[in-house]
C-alpha cells in the first residue's frame, strides 16, 4: 500500500475520538464505512443534543469543529473506492468532489499517485474514458445555451471603473447583464464551468451564464420563475442542496444580498442595525462558501449607493467568514475589487471577488 495521506490519518484520529465517546473499540478501514457512519451519526446526535462538547472529545488532535462539520464528517459516507484512494495518499479535496462519479461507478479501477497536478491529469483522463457529461433535468439547473448572441467584454486590470451602456439592459432589476457577462468572462475563461446564483432574483445572472456556455444553478427564497429553485439560505446549506447532483461544487458564485431596508432582520433573529445585518450576512456566507470548488471564486455584489459604514461592515464580514470557514492558516485576501457604473450614472455596483483556498498537496 502507498504511503497514507495526511487527511486519512486525521480521519483515523477523528474516528478514535468518536468511537471512544461511544465506548467501543473500532479501527476505521476503507471497508468499514457503514460501521463508521453508525458511530458518527450517534456522535452527531449527541452534539446536537448538547450531551457532549466537540472540543472535549477532540482535545489535543488539532481538529477544528468547522473542519469536522464541513469536511471530515462526510468521509464516513464515502464508498470503499474513494476511502481506499484517500488511504493510499490521494488528495482529499480532489476526492471530495467525486460523490456523483463514485455512485455512477465511474471511479472503478482508478488509481491516483504522484503530485497533485499528476493526480488531476490521471482523474481527468479516467473520467473522460468512463462516461459522457451528465444531462441535467432538475429545477434550479440551467444547461448551457447552444448558441450565444452576447459577446462578453473582459475589462483589463488598468480599467479601474467598468462602464456599461444603458441600451444593454435586459432586465429592470438585479445585476446588470453586461456586468454579469464581464465578471463571468473574467473569472471563467473556458466554457463548461459551473456558475451559482443562490440569490437569483429575476434570474439575470443565470440566464447570462448559460448564454456564455456555462451550466448554472439558480435559487432564491422567493423564486421569480419556475426554473429557479426555492432555497432559504438561513435554513439550508447550499453544499447540502447540491450534494448528489451532477455538479455538487461550483466554479463561480454570485452573492447579491438585499440591503437591510429590504429585510426583516428581527423576524430572522438578528438585531435591526448594521451589526445585525453583518451577522445575517455571515450566516448567508456560512451556508454558501462550502459549495465553492477549491480555487473557485465568490463575487459579493453591493450597490454603489450603499453607506460607507455598511459597505465596510459587509466587506469585513466577508473576510471574517472566510477565516472562520477555511482557517486562519490560509492566505485569504481580496482577489479583486471592481466598480461597475452605468454611463447614465443612475446605477452602479461594488464587486468584491474572493477565492477559496486552492488544492493543497498531501504530506
Amino acid at each position: 500500500m502507498a504511503r497514507s495521506g495526511q487527511t486519512w490519518k486525521t480521519y483515523l484520529q477523528l474516528m478514535r475520538g468518536v468511537t471512544g465517546h461511544c465506548g467501543v473499540v473500532h479501527e476505521a478501514q476503507p471497508e468499514t464505512a457503514e460501521q463508521d457512519e453508525v458511530f458518527m451519526a450517534r456522535f452527531m446526535s449527541d452534539l446536537r443534543a448538547g450531551a457532549v462538547q466537540f472540543q472535549d472529545v477532540m482535545a489535543g488532535t488539532g481538529i477544528s469543529e468547522k473542519h469536522f462539520r464541513h469536511h471530515l464528517r462526510y468521509i464516513s459516507r464515502w464508498g470503499v473506492v474513494r476511502r481506499t484512494l484517500l488511504a493510499n495518499g490521494a488528495n482529499f479535496q480532489l476526492l471530495e468532489q467525486l460523490r456523483a462519479e463514485e455512485q455512477a461507478h465511474q471511479l472503478d479501477d482508478l488509481t491516483l499517485s504522484g503530485k497533485l497536478v499528476e493526480q488531476r491529469q490521471q482523474l481527468a483522463e479516467h473520467l473522460r474514458k468512463k462516461a459522457p457529461p451528465p444531462q441535467i433535468k432538475a429545477v434550479g439547473w440551467l444547461a448551457p445555451h447552444p448558441q450565444s448572441g452576447h459577446a462578453a467584454r473582459v475589462y483589463t486590470a488598468r480599467e479601474i471603473v467598468w462602464l456599461y451602456d444603458t441600451n444593454e439592459v435586459d432586465a429592470a432589476e438585479g445585476l446588470h447583464p453586461a456586468v454579469a457577462r464581464s465578471v463571468i468572462a473574467r473569472y471563467l475563461t473556458a466554457k463548461g464551468g459551473v456558475v451559482a446564483d443562490p440569490m437569483a432574483g429575476s434570474g439575470t445572472v443565470a440566464v447570462t451564464a448559460t448564454r456564455l456556455g456555462h451550466t448554472t444553478w439558480a435559487s432564491d427564497i422567493a423564486p421569480a420563475h419556475p426554473y429557479i429553485a426555492r432555497v432559504d439560505l438561513l435554513e439550508r446549506d447550499l453544499a447540502e442542496v447540491l450534494e448528489g447532483s451532477p455538479h455538487p461544487l461550483v466554479d463561480l458564485m454570485f452573492l447579491h444580498p438585499p440591503l437591510p431596508a429590504s429585510l426583516d432582520l428581527q423576524a430572522a433573529g438578528f438585531s435591526a442595525d448594521e451589526g445585525g445585518y453583518g451577522a445575517w450576512l455571515g450566516a448567508i456566507l456560512e451556508h454558501t462558501l462550502h459549495a465553492l470548488r477549491a480555487g473557485g471564486h465568490l463575487v459579493l455584489v453591493l450597490p454603489l449607493g450603499i453607506s460607507p459604514s455598511l459597505l465596510h461592515r459587509a466587506q469585513a464580514q466577508l473576510f471574517l467568514s472566510l477565516q472562520e470557514n477555511f482557517g486562519p492558516q490560509q492566505p485569504l485576501t481580496l482577489k479583486a475589487s471592481h466598480l461597475a457604473v452605468a454611463r447614465s450614472g443612475r446605477e452602479g455596483w461594488h464587486l468584491f471577488v474572493v477565492q477559496s483556498p486552492a488544492l493543497e498537496k498531501e504530506d
